[in-house]
C-alpha cells in the first residue's frame, strides 16, 4: 500500500485527496534499490554544447513520485501491476546483452502490462501531461477499458544493465532515422523501457522497439500468452531512442556531447 503525503489534486482522478508516496515502477519490479536522481539543465546544456545536470537528489530507495491520490495508486497497483511484475521478472531472469532480441514466448494479461506502462507515464509526469492526454483517465480509471486511442503509439524495449533507467517529458526530436521531426515521450527503468510516439509511425522499423499498442485489444480478464520479441538496449545518456552503448558515446565523441537531434520541447 503506498505511502500517504501531501494532499493535493490526483492527476488521474482530479479529485483533492491524501497524495500517494508511490514507486514507479512497482517497487517488486526491482525498484527497491538505493539511487540518486538528477535533472538536465537545459539552458547550460545548450549553452555549453554537452550535458550539464542542475542538481542531484539526495538518496531514495527507488524511484517515487507523488502524483496520484491513496485510492488511485492502490487501486492500479491491484489491477494491474502483478500482470507487470511478472513481466519484468521474466526478462530479469535472462541474461541481457544490447543489440539481442529476447524471444518471450507467453506475454500473459497484455491489457494488464499496457495499463501499468501508461500509469508509469501518468505518475512521473504529473498533471500537466495527463491533461494533455485525456484519454488517459477513462483508460486507467475503468479496468475494463481498452480504449488506446490510435495515437500515440505505444512501444516497449528491454533495458540491459541493471539500475539503470530514463525518464523524460514529451520532447521534440529530428532523428535521421525517424526522417521527420517526432514528438515523444519515454519512459525506462531496467529491465523495461516504453515509449509513446505522439506521430503516426512504425517506430520498429527504424529503432530497436517492439510495438504493444495492440495489447489493449485484449479484454482484462484475457491471459491470452502471447509472444513477444524484445529488442535489448543500452542507455547511456538522458536522451530519448538514444540507443548507443558507453563505447560508442565515448568513441564518437569524448567530451560527451548533445545527440545532434536533441530539440527539447517546452
Amino acid at each position: 500500500m503506498a505511502k500517504e503525503s501531501r494532499v493535493g489534486r490526483c492527476a488521474v482522478c482530479c479529485e483533492e485527496r491524501p497524495l500517494s508516496r508511490d514507486h514507479v515502477p512497482p517497487r517488486r519490479a526491482f525498484n527497491n534499490d538505493m539511487r540518486f536522481l538528477a535533472r538536465i539543465d537545459h539552458e547550460q546544456t545548450r549553452a555549453g554544447g554537452q550535458v550539464a545536470w542542475a542538481h542531484a537528489t539526495t538518496p531514495q530507495t527507488g524511484y517515487v513520485a507523488s502524483n496520484l491520490c491513496v485510492h488511485c495508486n492502490n487501486d492500479f497497483g491491484a489491477w494491474y501491476n502483478s500482470a507487470y511484475v511478472g513481466f519484468t521478472r521474466y526478462i530479469a531472469g535472462v541474461s541481457l546483452r544490447p543489440g539481442i532480441t529476447l524471444n518471450i514466448p507467453t506475454v500473459r494479461y497484455p491489457l494488464r502490462i499496457v495499463k501499468t506502462a501508461i500509469q508509469c507515464f501518468a505518475s512521473s509526469l504529473g498533471r500537466p501531461f495527463v491533461d494533455h492526454q485525456p484519454w488517459i483517465r477513462p483508460f486507467l480509471l475503468n479496468k475494463e477499458s481498452q480504449a488506446l486511442p490510435s495515437v500515440p503509439r505505444l512501444f516497449v524495449f528491454g533495458v540491459a544493465t541493471q539500475g539503470v533507467g530514463r525518464q523524460t517529458g514529451s520532447i521534440g526530436i529530428s532523428d535521421e532515422r525517424l526522417r521527420r521531426p517526432t514528438v515523444l515521450a519515454e519512459f525506462a527503468f531496467w529491465p523495461v523501457g516504453f515509449v509513446l510516439c505522439y506521430e503516426d509511425l512504425n517506430l520498429e522499423k527504424s529503432v530497436p522497439v517492439a510495438s504493444i499498442s495492440h495489447w489493449a485489444t485484449y479484454s482484462y480478464y484475457d491471459e491470452a500468452g502471447i509472444s513477444l520479441d524484445l529488442p535489448i538496449n543500452d542507455i547511456s545518456t538522458p536522451y530519448p531512442l538514444d540507443f548507443r552503448t558507453p563505447q560508442q558515446v565515448a568513441d564518437q565523441s569524448p567530451s560527451g556531447p548533445l545527440p545532434p537531434w536533441f530539440v527539447p520541447r517546452t
